[in-house]
């Protein structure tokens, strides 16, 4: 499992889970995670807390304000990656939790 790895999610309005949590914490049975949502499906998005990630040619907004613990068992296989935006969803996560 690595950092900002994607999964897949059957839920409603909720597409993807985006792992959040750092591979130093891997001895843990829980994952931190956020869910993707179609942007369409989601309404207005604040732009620092909910940055857009591409996946399969669609775009869909990080719900920072979602985030979750959840068991590494409820994951499966990562279906792709979003290590690319680290810087966006750093901020979004420093903007969540500092407002800065």
């Amino acid at each position: 499992m690595a950092q900002f790895d994607i999964y897949a999610h059957q839920g409603e309005g909720i597409d993807y889970l985006l792992d959040l949590q750092d591979e130093l914490l891997e001895p843990l049975t829980t994952r931190v995670v956020a869910p993707l949502a179609r942007a369409e499906n989601v309404g207005p998005a604040m732009k620092t807390v909910n940055p857009r990630i591409r996946i399969g040619g669609a775009d869909y907004l990080l719900l920072t304000q979602l985030l979750a613990a959840i068991p590494i068992a409820a994951l499966g296989q990562p279906v792709a990656s979003a290590k690319t935006q680290r810087t966006e969803i750093v901020a979004a996560l420093d903007f969540l939790f500092t407002g800065i």
